[in-house]
């Protein structure tokens, strides 16, 4: 169920989406991405052969309900979860999401477990109280997990969701976002 290996070749997936970090958002060079893509680390492709894969991607609803002054997440479902798992992923039986308020209390909220173990449906809406005003300084972090046929949950990728510009005034809004892989 995707173990740790050294020896995992890194692919680019594409994305309309920046990589944010603490320290900012990261923006490659022209010049760093064509080394990058020359090196040996990318996966190797036959000429004239395309990298149909698609990245693990999570679709996660946001809103936030003024009346109960709470952020309203609804975690909709995952396509291409495959991709997040290594070459142990028969031993994976269940996936699941947890999300957490960073920074926060430490609570972890998390999915009921499906067994599609790569376009996994969830439909499910988590409240999480929060004065309007703090909201600015939050980010919401997504984690995928996947259960095994030993009954240990191993974490799979993520993704982090900084709400510094959300608009609490507009309906829910649906979005895809990229997972990384963790594994």
């Amino acid at each position: 169920c995707g173990g740790v290996s050294n020896t995992r070749p890194v692919t680019a997936a594409a994305s309309d989406e920046s990589v944010a970090a603490d320290s900012g958002v990261f923006e490659a060079s022209q010049e760093n991405l064509k080394v990058s893509q020359s090196s040996n680390d990318l996966r190797a492709h036959k000429e004239g052969e395309e990298d149909t894969s698609s990245p693990a991607q999570i679709k996660i609803g946001l809103s936030y309900d003024t009346d109960l002054e709470a952020l309203l997440v609804s975690i909709e479902q995952g396509k291409n979860l495959k991709e997040l798992q290594g070459r142990e992923a028969p031993e994976c039986i269940a996936i699941n999401v947890k999300l957490q308020l960073l920074p926060g209390d430490g609570v972890i909220m998390e999915t009921n477990l499906s067994n599609d173990l790569d376009n996994p449906t969830y439909g499910e809406q988590f409240h999480i109280p929060l004065p309007e005003s703090k909201l600015v300084c939050k980010t919401l972090q997504v984690h995928v997990w996947a259960v095994t046929k030993y009954k240990t949950e191993e974490l799979l990728g993520g993704s982090q969701i900084s709400l510094a510009e959300f608009d609490t005034q507009s309906p829910i809004r649906f979005r895809w976002y990229n997972l990384l892989n963790y594994s």
